[in-house]
């Protein structure tokens, strides 16, 4: 097996049983029998990275294009939230490049409601 075979196997066990020392033992039990100790390392640095990446998908995040807009569109963010089942906890950033509105990036979808959006559709509507 490769590294990134075991890396994958490791984190489809956790992902179902969630026991992290038994898994992680059972792990260097079985690499230590097969004298792939040096494989270790890796595979838990891949297995914490996959983890990660896991994890900051399934929050929601909003870019706004004013630290203003927060304020304003936080009804709006937190009702779509409610009428989906999502927590009604997300992380922001400021990204003055999208002139106005936001954009929402839930697990599953991306909501751009953003001016520039709004604006290049306009734009290109109007050029055709």
């Amino acid at each position: 097996m490769r590294t990134r075979d075991y890396i994958y196997a490791v984190s489809d066990i956790l992902r179902k049983k969630g026991d992290v020392e038994n898994t992680l033992a059972t792990l260097r039990q079985m690499l230590q029998s097969r004298g792939l100790m040096k494989l270790y390392p890796a595979i838990l640095r891949g297995v914490l990275q996959k983890q990660e990446r896991t994890v900051s998908h399934e929050e929601t995040q909003v870019i706004f294009a004013r630290s203003d807009d927060t304020e304003k569109f936080t009804d709006e963010i937190v009702s779509y939230l409610a009428a989906r089942n999502l927590p009604h906890i997300y992380t922001y950033s400021i990204d003055p490049t999208i002139v106005g509105g936001y954009i929402m990036k839930t697990k599953n979808e991306r909501i751009n409601k953003s001016y520039k959006q709004t604006l290049l559709h306009t734009y290109r509507t109007i050029i055709k």
